[in-house]
C-alpha cells in the first residue's frame, strides 16, 4: 500500500458505490440492520415520533470488542462494510487513514484506539460509520453495526462521571454509553491531523 496520499483513489474507480444511501429509517421501533444491507443503509432519522404522543430520540447501536455503544442519529450519516484505507503519516496515532465516500474525502478514526481496547487489524466484516464531529466529517471503524433505536428521555441518564450518557433499552441488561462526538479529537490531535492533512495534499 502506497504512503504518499493518493487523492483519486484509483480502488474507488471500480467501487464507487461503497457507501451509497438508502431510504431514511422513519419507525418508532428498534430497527435491526441486516449485514447484507448494511452497506446502503442511511441512518438519517433524527426524532422519532412516538404513538404514545412524546418523542423519542433515535441512537445507532454498534459494537466494539466486547462493548456496545451508541451515537445519536443526528450526528450519522450513513453506515458501509470497511473499505481500502489510505494510510496518513504523521497523523496522531487514533487515524487510520482516509477513504473516498462519493468524492469526498473522510477521516478515519480508530474506535478501539480511542478506548484503548485491544487493537488488531482490520477485518472485512468491520463497518465504518459516517458521522459529523467537530464540524468534521469522519468515518469510525467499528466491529459491528447492530441496530437503530429509538428512546424515551427517560430511558436516558447520566454516568457517575455527570457527562456520559447512558440508554437503558429493554434487550441490552446493561445501560449502553453513547460516545462522545463533541470531543472527538483533543486540542494536539486536531493540529496534528491537519498538518498531516496538509502535508498529504501538498505532496499529492
Amino acid at each position: 500500500m502506497a504512503e504518499k496520499f493518493e487523492p483519486d483513489f484509483a480502488w474507488q474507480e471500480t467501487a464507487p458505490d461503497n457507501c451509497a444511501p438508502s431510504p431514511k429509517i422513519a419507525d418508532d421501533q428498534a430497527q435491526p440492520i441486516a449485514a447484507e444491507t448494511v452497506a446502503s443503509t442511511a441512518v438519517a432519522s433524527t426524532v422519532v415520533a412516538s404513538t404514545h404522543g412524546g418523542v423519542k430520540l433515535g441512537f445507532l447501536i454498534f459494537n466494539v470488542e466486547d462493548r456496545a455503544l451508541a451515537l445519536d442519529i443526528k450526528s450519522v450519516e450513513q453506515v458501509c462494510p470497511a473499505v481500502e484505507i489510505t494510510p496518513l503519516p504523521s497523523s496522531p496515532a487514533s487515524i487510520v487513514g482516509l477513504v473516498n465516500v462519493h468524492g469526498s474525502i473522510v477521516v478515519v478514526l480508530n474506535v478501539r484506539k480511542k478506548l484503548g481496547t485491544v487493537l488488531r487489524d482490520i477485518e472485512l466484516s468491520d463497518q465504518l460509520v459516517i458521522a459529523y464531529a467537530d464540524e468534521r466529517q469522519f468515518a469510525l471503524l467499528v466491529d459491528d453495526v447492530k441496530e437503530v433505536a429509538s428512546v424515551f428521555p427517560d430511558q436516558i441518564s447520566l454516568a457517575s462521571n455527570g457527562q456520559t450518557k447512558l440508554l437503558q433499552l429493554p434487550n441490552h441488561p446493561t445501560p449502553i454509553p453513547v460516545y462522545d462526538l463533541a470531543n472527538l479529537l483533543s486540542e494536539q490531535e486536531e493540529e496534528q491531523l491537519n498538518e498531516a492533512l496538509y502535508l498529504a495534499f501538498l505532496e499529492s
